[in-house]
C-alpha cells in the first residue's frame, strides 16, 4: 500500500488552492486544512509561504516536463509535428479555460510582490523557450519553417502567444478560439511556397 507523506499532501493541497484562488487568496491555514495536517506541520516542511509557492511550481513543472518528454523530445516524429503537438496540448487544456495557466497566473499575480517567485517563473519560461527553439531549428533545417527568423525569436513568439491565448481562454471560459490562434501562428511561421502543406489542423475544443 502506497501512502502519501504530509509534505506531498501539503503540496497537493496548495497546488489546488493556488490554482483556484491565487497565491494571495490562499492562506497557510487553508492549505493546512485542505491537506488535513496541522499548521505547524506545514511550517515544518515549508518555513515560508514562498517555499510553498516554489514547491507548487516545481510540481507543475514536473508535469510540464513529462509533456515535453512525450512531445518535443520524441525524435521519431518530424519537428513540425512535435511543435503542433505541443501547441495543441496548450490549446486544448480544459482546466486552463476554467482556471488559467498556473505559471501565467502566478507570473501575473506575484511578479511585483515576490522576487523569488518571479525569478523562478522567468527561468521556467526561459527554459521552455530554449526547448522550443531547439525544435524550431530542426524544422528550419528541414525547410519546413521559415529561415528569416531566429529559432529563439520564433520560440519566444510561441511561448508568449500561448500565454496570451491561455489568458483569453480563461477570460472567455472557453478554448474555442485558442486552437485557431495557435494554428494561425504556425502558418505564419511556415516556410514559403507551401513547404508546410502537410501541417495537421489543430481542432478547436468543443
Amino acid at each position: 500500500m502506497v501512502t502519501t507523506g504530509n509534505r506531498d499532501r501539503v503540496v497537493a493541497a496548495a497546488r489546488e488552492l493556488l490554482h483556484k484562488q491565487g497565491y494571495r487568496g490562499s492562506s497557510m491555514e487553508q492549505i493546512a486544512a485542505t491537506a488535513g495536517v496541522s499548521k505547524s506541520n506545514v511550517y515544518y516542511h515549508f518555513p515560508t509561504k514562498e517555499d510553498v509557492g516554489i514547491a507548487v511550481l516545481e510540481s507543475h513543472r514536473g508535469d510540464f516536463e513529462a509533456v515535453v518528454l512525450s512531445t518535443l523530445l520524441c525524435r521519431d516524429v518530424p519537428a513540425t509535428d512535435r511543435l503542433h503537438s505541443m501547441l495543441s496540448l496548450l490549446a486544448g487544456q480544459r482546466t486552463v479555460a476554467q482556471l488559467g495557466c498556473p505559471f501565467g497566473n502566478l507570473a501575473a499575480e506575484m511578479s511585483e510582490h515576490s522576487e523569488r517567485l518571479r525569478c523562478y517563473l522567468s527561468g521556467m519560461f526561459e527554459s521552455m523557450t530554449e526547448r522550443l527553439a531547439t525544435v524550431v531549428a530542426e524544422a528550419q533545417a528541414s525547410g519546413a519553417v521559415r529561415s528569416d527568423i531566429t529559432p529563439r525569436t520564433a520560440a519566444a513568439l510561441m511561448v508568449q502567444t500561448a500565454q496570451g491565448v491561455q489568458l483569453i481562454s480563461k477570460c472567455n471560459r472557453s478554448c474555442q478560439s485558442a486552437a485557431l490562434t495557435l494554428q494561425a501562428l504556425m502558418r505564419l511561421l511556415r516556410a514559403p511556397e507551401g513547404a508546410m502543406e502537410r501541417t495537421p489542423v489543430v481542432q478547436p475544443v468543443q
